[in-house]
């Protein structure tokens, strides 16, 4: 069921084996990922000025997923591939830094990651390794199944991605209820903003 592509599986037996992937991969991460972390980490959100959140390759999808949510209810976030203008923009006064990894050890998130940490900036880590270097050099880090594709040769980012995308969620929602009151008012504006501007 972890074999990812099979030249002899047809398109029903592929459905099963990504549905099983995902189910396994968001079940795997609900078991891993500690109630504690996700509050400290809505703590660290709410109390920064500006987020400043990076992802490279698929998890830059993610950095922008996490981007467009959160500055939907009055968030300051800055999402950027260039590393010298998020390293410049990190020297602000309360300011934190999410990364998005799955291995950890990729070389421009760690590079971002030493930056913040020698700026004294809190950092969120979003990863499927631990004991990576990024998760080391955290305030607190957000952890996930990823279905074994850190294993594997794999096609694509697939359930990983899914992951990370679940784990953006949970931090949302759990930063949502934090002050629903508030923040249903500010999706309202964003909706109301966005439909008298551009259409509904």
């Amino acid at each position: 069921m972890y074999t990812e592509v099979n030249p002899s599986d047809d398109l029903d037996v592929m459905k099963h084996k990504l549905e099983f992937r995902i189910s396994h991969t968001i079940g795997q991460t609900n078991q891993i990922l500690l109630k504690d972390d996700v509050k400290k980490a809505t703590d660290v959100v709410e109390q920064a000025d500006d987020i400043y959140v990076f992802g490279m390759g698929a998890s830059n999808l993610v950095a922008e997923d996490f981007q467009q949510k959160f500055i939907r209810i009055g968030k300051s976030v800055i999402q950027t591939l260039d590393t010298h203008l998020m390293a410049v923009g990190l020297a602000r006064p309360n300011s934190v830094l999410i990364v998005v990894s799955d291995s950890g050890e990729t070389k421009e998130s760690c590079h971002i990651t030493r930056v913040a940490s020698s700026l004294n900036i809190p950092i969120i880590a979003i990863t499927h390794a631990r004991n990576s270097t990024i998760a080391k050099n955290s305030t607190v880090t957000l952890i996930y199944d990823d279905g074994g594709e850190s294993g594997v040769l794999r096609t694509a980012a697939t359930t990983s991605l899914l992951a990370q995308l679940y784990v953006v969620d949970l931090l949302y929602y759990a930063y949502l209820t934090e002050d629903f009151s508030n923040n249903k008012t500010r999706l309202v504006q964003s909706k109301t903003i966005i439909a008298e501007n551009f259409g509904k």
